[in-house]
């Protein structure tokens, strides 16, 4: 799946504003792979018109990202900043 145009752009903001990259959950900076993780999932939002919102993305190391998918309470953790944007 290629990333949306709003996943690029916060890709950039996000390097831009910190001048390295890091992953948002543990602070690791030292990873060889980083992506960005829908908080919110694609899968169960396919369609929501928010959800490729910077409020829920999150730049994740490989490890934090598996985790992401793994562990329903990690990942609740992540949601926090975009709780609003998903209220029915």
């Amino acid at each position: 799946m290629s990333k949306s145009q709003a996943v690029k752009d916060y890709e950039e903001k996000f390097i831009d504003d910190n001048g390295y990259i890091y992953c948002e959950a543990c602070g690791r900076s030292k990873s060889f792979a980083f992506s960005t993780h829908h908080c919110h999932m694609k899968s169960e939002f396919p369609k929501h018109k928010e959800i490729d919102n910077h409020l829920n993305l999150k730049l994740l190391c490989q490890k934090c990202h598996s985790l992401a998918h793994s562990n329903k309470e990690f990942n609740n953790k992540l949601k926090e900043d975009s709780y609003d944007l998903f209220k029915s």
